[in-house]
């Protein structure tokens, strides 16, 4: 939501359906997922004339060209201009989980060693800092 624009309660649990304008991502985890949610929902036919579909559209909320932005938590933390409300309730999220790899041209103890230690407990306030959760 762009920055500066409150909700009360009501409005923050009624969601898109009350906003005029809504941002999502095109491609990608977030905008693929929140069109067949509204979809799933039964929210497309309602949603759908007035959501508009771009490859940065956080950056859209954030100039007041749409009233809200649904995107990744991590992603809409990394543009200007907005406030973010909070994620989707738990009943419609869909958590992603993205697997750690050592690439072919990095072999060896030290490089399995490495992503295992980015994977200790120590680092879950960083994780979730940036927007995300820990595995």
């Amino acid at each position: 939501m762009r920055r500066g624009r409150h909700l009360d309660a009501g409005r923050v649990q009624e969601g898109p359906a009350r906003r005029k304008s809504i941002a999502r991502s095109e491609t990608g985890a977030s905008g693929l997922y929140f069109a067949g949610l509204i979809e799933r929902l039964g929210l497309a036919d309602a949603l759908d004339p007035k959501t508009s579909c771009r490859r940065h559209c956080r950056q859209d909320c954030g100039r007041g060209e749409a009233e809200i932005a649904v995107q990744q938590i991590s992603e809409l933390m990394q543009a200007d201009g907005i406030d973010i409300v909070g994620p989707l309730p738990m009943n419609c999220k869909e958590l992603r989980s993205f697997p750690r790899r050592v690439p072919r041209l990095i072999r060896g103890d030290r490089a399995a060693a490495y992503v295992s230690h980015l994977a200790a407990p120590e680092f879950a306030a960083v994780i979730r800092h940036k927007g995300m959760e820990p595995a």
